[in-house]
């Protein structure tokens, strides 16, 4: 009888042993279950949060982007903002010029889209990725400068309003626009010659003159456009037959330049001398399907 009640008591004590360990299994599997799992992104991932706190091209942009004519050079009162004797970014001390003239300056030009797009730009007014604006670190606000594509020979004007870019061998932070122009989109930098353009503050005559007349014409260096540059001549004079169906682009030539070893004949245009008759001309060759044209501020055989 005892040896029956030993064995019925022992069965007991494992029945109760295995419904404790059952349960602590279950609340132990129920405790992971609701424990919240950190996901840690994989580098794919981790890249495109990245690249979405970066500045970047609009998905969708403006069409005839190669329209827009060059900044107008004009005579402009310093602005209110954006010019203190000195600022600090980074650590790095700034002084803004006194004056913006006979200035130039060599080094890589970047650009700056949809994430400064309608922001206030350091002169005050909305950064427009459109317009053909650029950011300096030094000179005054406003200031016209032509900028001078050493890779690919073209040449854009801007009117500087921003200030930047803060990242060591950049000069010059152009608009998503005007880097379109100059070439530099794809491979985001560019070595550039940048010069500043002067205009000659008016006298109240001159003014008054202006008004009236609704006509300003600014002076800028003699300048040529490249129209295209071919190894076979006959190509390069077809071209020219095709625009000289437009008069008002007035004289198209075709030059060599001296020592080329390539010896490419070049359609060129001008020389311009205002800019108004610059922006026109650009205007008119994007009519006919020229869009990318080259602004070369010299000697069309040089």
């Amino acid at each position: 009888m005892k040896r029956v009640n030993t064995i019925i008591t022992t069965k007991t004590t494992l029945t109760r042993l295995l419904s404790q360990c059952t349960l602590l299994c279950l609340i132990a599997s129920c405790t992971q279950q609701a424990r919240p799992i950190k996901q840690v992104p994989a580098d794919s991932e981790q890249t495109s949060l990245k690249a979405a706190e970066m500045d970047s091209a609009p998905t969708e942009p403006k069409k005839h982007l190669d329209t827009i004519p060059n900044a107008t050079p004009k005579w402009e009162k310093k602005s209110r903002y954006g010019n203190p004797e000195s600022y600090e970014v980074f650590g790095i001390k700034y002084y803004v010029k006194d004056s913006n003239k006979d200035f130039t300056q060599s080094g890589l030009a970047s650009w700056y889209g949809t994430k400064f797009h309608g922001r206030r730009t350091s002169s005050g007014e909305p950064y427009d990725m459109y317009a053909m604006t650029a950011a300096h670190k030094t000179l005054p606000l406003p200031t016209y400068v032509q900028v001078h594509n050493l890779d690919n020979d073209r040449s854009i004007i801007v009117k500087v309003n921003d200030r930047g870019p803060f990242h060591e061998g950049r000069i010059i932070d152009l608009s998503y626009t005007a880097a379109h122009q100059l070439g530099v989109l794809d491979k985001g930098t560019a070595r550039v010659e940048i010069k500043t353009i002067t205009p000659n503050k008016p006298n109240n005559m001159s003014v008054a003159k202006s008004t009236a007349s609704k006509m300003t014409h600014t002076k800028i260096n003699p300048t040529y456009i490249q129209l295209g540059a071919f190894s076979a001549r006959h190509n390069a004079e077809t071209l020219q037959r095709r625009l000289a169906k437009t008069p008002q682009l007035g004289d198209i030539q075709i030059n060599q330049r001296k020592n080329d070893p390539k010896k490419l004949y070049r359609v060129q245009l001008g020389p311009i001398k205002d800019q108004q008759h610059l922006n026109k001309t650009q205007q008119l060759l994007a009519q006919q399907g020229i869009p990318s044209q080259l602004i070369i501020p010299s000697s069309p055989i040089e």
